[in-house]
């Protein structure tokens, strides 16, 4: 008898121990499971890269619902590519942009969010404190990678412009347009812009 009196104590300690565990893992999760499912999209990293295609990007590594769109400027001219894609070991999204031999970009502004939510006012101006990226190049480059965490969406309303210039055989720049690409008009004031809907996962 004496022997299970004094196993009791320690039994209902025990209990009331592994109980509290219980409790603090579930009020854990609670706590962990709505952030991670509402993870804004946000900006990684930006930098001058070598262009990207799916052959540069297929390995180590499989990608979801790669994309590749022309860049064209104000003036009918196609002058480079935008790729974008879903990278499945993060599932961050890349966007990388470059521009054919003679044009290069002064600056870039890219967004990346809802479609509801694009980055122009009721005047139809453009609202560069929405944008993602808004940089400017103190040397104009041909090719830039960005990398974003791409959140909780399924998908996102994408916009690129860029002040671009051709320079020709004589390094003289002689044209200065306005490069966008999509499939939607933005309908920005006196301006140029397009915009197009991205699906992080295949079939979208």
């Amino acid at each position: 008898m004496r022997t299970l009196e004094n196993h009791r104590p320690i039994s209902r300690i025990f209990l009331f121990m592994l109980s509290l565990m219980l409790w603090n893992c579930s009020s854990s999760a609670d706590l962990i499971l709505p952030a991670t499912e509402d993870t804004p999209l946000s900006l990684k990293s930006g930098k001058i890269s070598k262009p990207l295609d799916k052959t540069d990007v297929i390995e180590p590594y499989y990608i979801f619902n790669d994309h590749t769109l022309i860049l064209k400027t104000n003036q009918g001219n196609e002058i480079g590519t935008l790729y974008i894609y879903t990278d499945s070991e993060k599932g961050n999204i890349f966007v990388s942009v470059t521009t054919i031999e003679g044009w290069k970009m002064k600056n870039i502004q890219l967004f990346i969010g809802d479609k509801n939510n694009l980055p122009v006012n009721g005047s139809k101006k453009l609202m560069l404190k929405k944008f993602n990226v808004t940089e400017s190049f103190e040397t104009p480059t041909n090719t830039y990678l960005y990398e974003f965490n791409s959140g909780s969406e399924p998908e996102y309303a994408v916009v690129f412009r860029s002040e671009v210039e051709f320079t020709d055989a004589d390094s003289q720049v002689t044209k200065t347009e306005i490069a966008s690409t999509g499939d939607t008009d933005l309908n920005i004031k006196n301006s140029y812009g397009f915009y197009f809907i991205y699906s992080k996962m295949a079939g979208g």
